[in-house]
């Protein structure tokens, strides 16, 4: 991207090539909304199977990209996609909850910055 910021189109397209499923999942979604991207709905999609991936010790190496894009995006998206990241999936992991700690230590250090910015606010 040679110092562009991230798209929401990019990154839908890199998540998409992380993993077949994650390829369903971009697929699934844009069939249930007539092809149009909701960001924060898929955001919230990639944060389940992100989790679920995790802590079923499934295809680590597709779980570690994709945590590693969401960072990326946080860091160098346009801000709807830092807004979405932000949101959809630091915010809503529930970063608070004991349960998630480990999940939270395998952050990349841009994801867990804004994990800690948003509980130094609550």
């Amino acid at each position: 991207m040679a110092g562009d910021r991230m798209t929401s189109a990019d990154f839908v397209r890199q998540l998409a090539d992380a993993t077949p499923r994650l390829q369903a999942l971009v697929d699934e979604h844009l069939a249930d909304h007539d092809g149009e991207l909701l960001l924060h709905v898929l955001m919230a999609d990639a944060r389940r199977w992100v989790i679920s991936a995790f802590y079923n010790l499934q295809d680590d190496t597709a779980t570690m990209a994709v945590l590693h894009l969401l960072d990326e995006a946080l860091r160098d998206g346009e801000a709807n996609l830092e807004n979405a990241v932000a949101i959809s999936f630091v915010e809503d992991s529930c970063v608070w909850h004991p349960r998630m700690a480990a999940f939270v230590d395998a952050w990349p250090r841009g994801l867990r910055a804004e994990a800690e910015r948003q509980q130094s606010t609550t």
